[in-house]
């Protein structure tokens, strides 16, 4: 009995250590991951904004252009959500941001300082990470579906302002 309990003990020890190195070995670039999901925001954007220029009186065109704004507006909301929670992990009190004033002119520097302990506390707080690759998957697969609509697009007319 004096045998096993201590081999049970190391063979524990063992797999939460192996564990947590695998776990640290395959931590995922949160910055990385907000750089792309910025890029297909611009994309979408730049889509969307292409085709609200246009006179569209297709309804299934205006559905998938919805659909696509839709997207758009969540992937600028975690966007946006990402970054404010970097702001206030990094933000001290010396610092503090004023919910009139906008951004303090220590965003920049809060963001650089923060990004770390934000980084470290994100990947191992929740699940989101995979709520953002998620994201990421979603709008790269709604902009890849609406390569057939842009060249639809330039079949309409352009709308005189």
């Amino acid at each position: 009995m004096d045998i096993i309990v201590p081999a049970v003990v190391g063979d524990i020890v063992n797999r939460a250590v192996s564990f947590a190195i695998k776990k640290c070995l395959q931590l995922p670039n949160v910055d990385k991951n907000l750089e792309r999901l910025n890029q297909l925001l611009l994309r979408a954007h730049t889509i969307t904004e292409e085709a609200e220029g246009r006179l569209i009186n297709n309804r299934e065109m205006l559905q998938q252009l919805g659909i696509l704004i839709e997207g758009m507006q969540r992937g600028h909301y975690m966007l946006d959500n990402f970054k404010c929670r970097a702001l206030q992990q990094g933000r001290g009190d010396e610092h503090e941001v004023s919910h009139f004033s906008g951004l303090s002119m220590f965003s920049a520097a809060k963001c650089l300082r923060s990004s770390n302990n934000y980084r470290k506390s994100v990947l191992f707080g929740s699940n989101n990470i995979e709520d953002l690759q998620g994201m990421i998957a979603t709008l790269e697969k709604a902009i890849a579906d609406l390569k057939e609509f842009v060249i639809f697009l330039g079949n309409y007319p352009p709308i005189c302002r």
